[in-house]
């Protein structure tokens, strides 16, 4: 069965934090890759970050904790963060500072504070834009790379993604 997979717009002024990211499978290095984009669907800025030896799951939390530590930095209130990781969403459906993994109570210290957080399973097929960034090139020193400013084809990633057609996500 074939299910319609749209990047959703919001009239309520949240941020959305898409993350994703994945080690290589012949160096087990990964990077973080992260899009935040406004309620409108407009990509305010981008980030790729380098994390050496790691796992899928260090992958996606990395990428979650750096970018909620961003957004508090520049004092956003309400934030939507998108994953594909359905491990990361269920370790955060209730971030603990008890939890036995470091990096979920370093992001369960940041949900603690005063704004709004939700967390949310996105389909890899809505997530196309930040599959693009993996693209791009992350420095080996783990140095943030931030994008301010976006390639035509990832401009029209993000266009399709805000204003279809929808992806497709076969569902067994």
């Amino acid at each position: 069965m074939l299910l319609p997979v749209p990047w959703s717009l919001s009239e309520d002024g949240r941020l959305y934090l898409n993350t994703d990211g994945a080690p290589s499978r012949s160096t087990n290095h990964g990077s973080a890759k992260v899009l935040i984009q406004n309620s409108n669907g407009d990509c305010l800025v981008a980030f790729r970050m380098f994390l050496g030896h790691t796992t899928v799951l260090e992958v996606q939390l990395w990428g979650i904790l750096e970018v909620l530590r961003i957004v508090w930095q520049n004092c956003f209130e309400r934030i939507v963060v998108q994953t594909d990781s359905s491990e990361a969403l269920q370790l955060l459906s209730l971030p603990s500072i008890e939890n036995t993994f470091a990096l979920v109570r370093s992001i369960a210290t940041l949900y603690n504070k005063s704004w709004c957080i939700d967390f949310k399973k996105i389909y890899r097929e809505a997530n196309v834009a930040t599959g693009y960034i993996a693209k791009m090139t992350a420095l080996p020193d783990g140095s943030l790379i931030i994008f301010y400013s976006f390639s035509a084809p990832l401009l029209d990633i993000l266009r399709r993604d805000t204003y279809g057609p929808p992806y497709s996500h076969v569902r067994n």
